[in-house]
């Protein structure tokens, strides 16, 4: 039998095939990895921005149950020509 005939008959996988498999499946593994650490930082951003959107609501909700007199509602005069808010002109 010849040497050469022996080697292409025999069944399994040659070692480039191997290495083949290992470097595209370490390519997904990280590729997959990446996309899990982008959903946990956007799953956290999107916790902080619905916090942010509910302190808000309750904000406005309190200030609309005040009446109008109240003084943390009522309108806030301007400052007198010379004042603090140098941006307005008499």
């Amino acid at each position: 039998m010849n040497r050469t005939s022996a080697t292409k008959e025999s069944p399994g996988f040659t070692l480039v095939e191997v290495l083949a498999a290992v470097v595209i499946l370490a390519f997904i593994t990280l590729s997959v990895a990446q996309l899990f650490t982008m959903a946990v930082y956007n799953e956290a951003n999107a916790r902080r921005r619905t916090d942010m959107a509910f302190l808000g609501q309750g904000q406005l909700d309190q200030l609309i149950s005040l009446p109008s007199t109240d003084p943390a509602v009522a309108p806030q005069t301007l400052p007198a020509c010379g004042g603090s808010l140098k941006q307005w002109s008499c």
